[in-house]
C-alpha cells in the first residue's frame, strides 16, 4: 500500500463532506411548498391577465353599442325634425292661400252688400211713402206714423252699414293689392308662398345630410375620439382603422315625395272656412240688412276655385239654382229660429206673468171671502171686479201659450224640411252634407269648423302653373311604410391591443408561447330607430317622434338611398330602386356590400 500524497487525502475529506450533506438533505423537509407557490402563482398571474384584458373588452363593447345608439336616435331625431318641419312648411303654405282667397274675396261680396242696401234703401222710401198716405186718414194714422218711424230706423240702419261696407272695401282694396295681387307674379302673399316651397325643398334635401352629420358628431363624442375625422377620410379607408358610423342608407331620405299644387286644395278649403268664421259672424251682427255674409261666402268658394282652377277677376260667381235655393233655405231656417226665440222668450214672460196673475187671484179670492164675513159690501164688489180681470188675462194668457206651442210646432217642422232638401239637393250633386268635402282635411287638435263653403274646385283640373308644392307621404308596397320608418346605423372602431400581446421564450430558447396572437382587431356595433307619429302618419300633423327598436340585421335597408322625388314619377306598388349606374355609385355598392358581409360574420 503506498503512501498517499496531500491531495489525496483533500479529495477524500471533501468526498466525505459531500456525502454527509447528501445524507441531511434526505432528513431536512425545508422549502417543500415552493413548487405549488409557483405553480399557483402563474395560474394567478394568468388569470389576473384574463379578467383585464376580458374587462377591456366588454368595457368598449358596452361604450360603443352606447355611443351607437346615442348616434342612431340623434340621426333620426334630426329625420323627425325634418318631417314636422316639413309638415308645418305644408300647413303655413296651405294658410297662404286660405289668406289670398279671403282677402280677395271680401271686396266683390263687399260691393255686392252695397248694391243688396240700395234695395233696401228703395224699401224705406217706400215704406216712407206709405206712412205719409196712412197718415192722413184717421183710422190710419197711428199705422202711418210708426211706419214712417220704421222707414227712419230702417234708412238710419241702411246708411251705417253703408259706411261700414264702402270703409271696408277700400280697405280690403289695398291689403289685396300689396297681399294677393291680380296675379301669381305680384303681391307679397306670392312671394311668401314661393319662399316657403322653396324652404320645403331645403328641408326635404339637407335633413339626411344633417341627420348623418349629427349621427357621426354624437358618436365621436361618446367614445372619446377627440376631433372629427374627415368624413371622406373614413369611407375611403380598405381598412377601417379609422372609428366611424353612418346611418344606412347613407342617404337617409325623408319618406316625401313632392306634391302637386292641387294637393294643397283640402287644407286650403279648411284654413278658409276656419278663418272666416269671424268675418261671417261680424258680418251677422253689423251688416244684417246688407246680407254680407252671405255674399261673403259665395265670393270665398269663388276665390279658391279661382286660385286652384285659375282666371277670373274678382267678382261674384254665376248663380246656380241649386247653390242659391240652399242659400235661401239656410237663410229661411236662420230666420226661423230667430223666430222661435222670440216666440220662446215671449212664452217665458207669459208664463211669469200667469204665476204672478194666479198668485194675486189667490189673495184676492181670500180678500173677498173676508169681506164677506165683515159685511162690507164695497171691498166685495172691488174684490170680484179684480177676480174677473185676473181670470179674463189668464185666459187671454192661455190662449196665447196655445199659438205660441203651434207656432214653434210649425217652426220645428219647417227647418226640419228645410234640412231635408238641403241634404236632397247636395246628395244629387255629389257632395256630402259636412263642412269640408276632403278626404284627409288637417284638422289640427283644438281646432273647430269653419265657414261651409263645400268644395268649389270639385273635379276640375287643377292649375299646375303655381310654383308651390307640398310634400307628401310615399305609398309603397308595404302596409305599415306609412305608420313607421326604420333606419339602421353601423359604427365600428379598432379593439384596443390587450394586456401582454406578443411572443415570450420559456427555459430554452426553442420554446416560444404565444398570447393573444389571434385577436379581433375591429369592433362592429349597430343599432335600428324608427320613426313615428302617433297622432296622424302625414305631412299635414308636426308630431313625429324616434324611438330606438330592436335591430334585425337580416332586415337592413337598401345602402345606398335616394333623393325627393315628384309623387307622380313613382310607382305605388313598387319601393323605389337605388342602384347607381355610374362609376362612383358602383364603388360606393362595393364598400357597402363589404359592410354588409362584415357585420354578418361578426
Amino acid at each position: 500500500m503506498g503512501h498517499r500524497g496531500p491531495m489525496t487525502a483533500l479529495r477524500t475529506r471533501l468526498l466525505g463532506a459531500v456525502r454527509r450533506r447528501v445524507r441531511g438533505l434526505h432528513r431536512d423537509e425545508g422549502a417543500q411548498v415552493m413548487p405549488l407557490v409557483m405553480a399557483f402563482g402563474i395560474a394567478f398571474f394568468s388569470g389576473v391577465v384574463l379578467v383585464m384584458n376580458t374587462g377591456r373588452t366588454v368595457n368598449n363593447r358596452i361604450e360603443s353599442q352606447n355611443a351607437v345608439d346615442a348616434a342612431m336616435i340623434s340621426g333620426t331625431t334630426s329625420l323627425a325634425r325634418g318631417l314636422n318641419y316639413l309638415s308645418k312648411n305644408n300647413v303655413s303654405m296651405a294658410k297662404v292661400l286660405a289668406s289670398i282667397a279671403i282677402v280677395r274675396a271680401v271686396p266683390p261680396a263687399a260691393q255686392a252688400g252695397l248694391t243688396t242696401l240700395k234695395v233696401w234703401d228703395g224699401v224705406a222710401r217706400g215704406m216712407k211713402i206709405t206712412g205719409s198716405a196712412l197718415e192722413k186718414f184717421p183710422p190710419t194714422t197711428a199705422a202711418g206714423v210708426a211706419l214712417k218711424i220704421a222707414s227712419a230706423a230702417l234708412k238710419y240702419k241702411v246708411k251705417q252699414e253703408e259706411i261700414v261696407l264702402k270703409n271696408v272695401k277700400s280697405a280690403f282694396e289695398k291689403i289685396r293689392d300689396k297681399w294677393a295681387g291680380d296675379t301669381e307674379d305680384k303681391g307679397l302673399g306670392w312671394t311668401i308662398l314661393k319662399g316657403l316651397s322653396k324652404l320645403g325643398d331645403w328641408i326635404a334635401n339637407s335633413a339626411p345630410l344633417v341627420a348623418q352629420y349629427s349621427a357621426r358628431v354624437v358618436f365621436h363624442y361618446n367614445i372619446k375620439q377627440g376631433k372629427i375625422t374627415d368624413l371622406g377620410g373614413a369611407v375611403a379607408d380598405p381598412t377601417f382603422s379609422q372609428p366611424n358610423v353612418w346611418m344606412l342608407p347613407l342617404y337617409p331620405s325623408l319618406p316625401v315625395c313632392k306634391g302637386k299644387f292641387g294637393d294643397f286644395k283640402n287644407s286650403t278649403i279648411h284654413f278658409a272656412g276656419k278663418y272666416s268664421k269671424p268675418i261671417t259672424t261680424l258680418g251677422w251682427a253689423l251688416l244684417t240688412l246688407s246680407l254680407f255674409p252671405m255674399h261673403y261666402e259665395r265670393s270665398l268658394s269663388a276665390q279658391i276655385k279661382r286660385l286652384f282652377l285659375g282666371g277670373g277677376a274678382d267678382a261674384l260667381p254665376d248663380e246656380n239654382p241649386n247653390t242659391q235655393e240652399i242659400t235661401d233655405l239656410r237663410t229661411a231656417n236662420e230666420r226661423l229660429k230667430e223666430e222661435a226665440e222670440r216666440l220662446q222668450t215671449e212664452k217665458n214672460n207669459l208664463t211669469a206673468e200667469r204665476t204672478g196673475l194666479t198668485t194675486e187671484r189667490g189673495k184676492k179670492v181670500a180678500e173677498r171671502d173676508q169681506a164677506v164675513r165683515d159685511g162690507d159690501n164695497d171691498k166685495k164688489v172691488a174684490a170680484d171686479k179684480r177676480i174677473g180681470e185676473i181670470d179674463k188675462r189668464l185666459g187671454e194668457i192661455t190662449k196665447r201659450i196655445g199659438e205660441i206651442d203651434d207656432r214653434m210646432e210649425e217652426i220645428s217642422d219647417e227647418i226640419e224640411d228645410n234640412n231635408d232638401r238641403i241634404t236632397e239637393i247636395l246628395d244629387e250633386q255629389g257632395v256630402p252634407s259636412g263642412e269640408i268635402d276632403s278626404d284627409n282635411p288637417p284638422t289640427p287638435e283644438g281646432e273647430g269648423p269653419g265657414v261651409n263653403i263645400g268644395d268649389p274646385v270639385g273635379n276640375g283640373s287643377v292649375r299646375s302653373d303655381v310654383p308651390a308644392q307640398p310634400y307628401l307621404m310615399k305609398e309603397t308596397a308595404d302596409p305599415d311604410y306609412k305608420k313607421t320608418i326604420t333606419y339602421f346605423t353601423l359604427g365600428w372602431r379598432k379593439i384596443e391591443e390587450p394586456f401582454l400581446q406578443g411572443k415570450f421564450r420559456l427555459f430554452r430558447k426553442d420554446t416560444i408561447v404565444s398570447l393573444f396572437s389571434k385577436r379581433m382587431e375591429l369592433g362592429f356595433v349597430y343599432a335600428s330607430a324608427e320613426l313615428y307619429n302617433p297622432t296622424s302618419a302625414d305631412t299635414w300633423t308636426p308630431d313625429w317622434r324616434a324611438q330606438l327598436v330592436r335591430t334585425q340585421v337580416s332586415r337592413m335597408p337598401q345602402p345606398l338611398g335616394t333623393t325627393v322625388k315628384a309623387c307622380a314619377s313613382l310607382d305605388s306598388n313598387q319601393p323605389e330602386s337605388s342602384s347607381s349606374t355610374n362609376e362612383e355609385g358602383r364603388d360606393w355598392q362595393a364598400y357597402l356590400e363589404d359592410l354588409v358581409n362584415l357585420v354578418g360574420k361578426h
